[in-house]
């Protein structure tokens, strides 16, 4: 086809210096310039006015109508993704479900789950300790309580011995081996009542075959001479001490047997002097009186 045959040059776009052909468009080179098959493309001056014009305006509208479209699939993409997340939302609210699965916490060990914490109070490890009533006295710690301490702590304090229940007593405790005083030695019985301490009294003396034949005080009412097989009350004033005293012997000592009412105790005071023991009772440093 000759040029220009299919399109003549419009004579109202004439071909100007000012608008030169695109370089950043090079002709095809399928098209041969002049061509009619070329786009836009037209003999005489209108050919490369229509030409520089068409490939700039043809380049930029395939790239704007491009960019829409990956645009628009973004777009509708992302839409989509939303609507998606935000039905999964509300399927899980509404089966009251955790939209993401939870963390599993890890088990418990033994000694975690069965021991208490420790705890760093010192008052409150020691409060039970301190606060815990102490025990009571035994009758054996009672009753050491009644005798002196000239007689309890002879031989380093291992003069009194623990000697059983004799007699119906709570506690018995033998004091031997004694130095310095008249008897060498005393038994001491401890009695919750006067009653059982007169009971006492009465079982130890039947065992001894004591028979009372006498009083043991003169005329005047004194305890001045030992005399065998003898029992009398007494009561001493100046010590408020009340009890009984009887004397015997055993073919090779002489014993006298002594109760104190208000202390609960009964002794049995044994010498080989006679004078002598009845002189030490007579001081009544047998037992404690206060």
């Amino acid at each position: 086809m000759p040029a220009g045959a299919g399109m003549p040059a419009g004579p109202g776009v004439p071909r100007g210096p000012e608008v030169p052909g695109g370089p950043g468009v090079p002709g095809g080179p399928g098209f041969a310039p002049g061509s009619g098959d070329a786009p836009g493309a037209g003999a005489g001056a209108g050919a490369g006015a229509g030409a520089g014009a068409g490939a700039g305006a043809g380049a930029r509208g395939p790239r704007g109508s491009s960019g829409s479209r990956v645009l628009n699939r973004n777009t509708v993409g992302v839409a989509a993704a939303i609507a998606l997340v935000a039905g999964y939302l509300g399927v899980a609210a509404v089966a009251h479900l955790s939209p993401f699965p939870a963390k599993t916490p890890p088990p418990l060990s033994q000694s975690q789950v069965s021991s208490p914490p420790a705890s760093t109070n010192s008052s409150a490890a020691s409060s039970p300790a301190a606060s815990a009533d102490p025990s009571p006295p035994s009758p054996v710690d009672i009753l050491m309580t009644k005798i002196p301490a000239a007689i309890r702590n002879q031989d380093n304090q291992h003069a009194c011995l623990n000697n059983g229940t004799e007699f119906g007593a709570t506690a018995v405790s033998q004091c031997q081996h004694l130095q310095d005083i008249a008897p060498q030695v005393i038994i001491y019985h401890l009695y919750p009542s006067r009653t059982a301490l007169a009971s006492g009294l009465s079982a130890l003396l039947k065992k001894a075959n004591f028979r009372k034949i006498r009083a043991c005080t003169d005329s005047a009412g004194s305890f001045t001479d030992f005399l065998v097989n003898c029992q009398s009350d007494f009561t001493i004033k100046t010590l408020g001490l009340t009890g009984s005293i009887s004397e015997y012997t055993n073919g090779s000592q002489a014993i006298i047997v002594s109760t104190a009412n208000d202390q609960h105790v009964m002794a049995v005071l044994l010498g080989t002097n006679a004078g002598d023991l009845l002189a030490y009772w007579n001081k009544q440093e047998w037992v404690v009186t206060s």
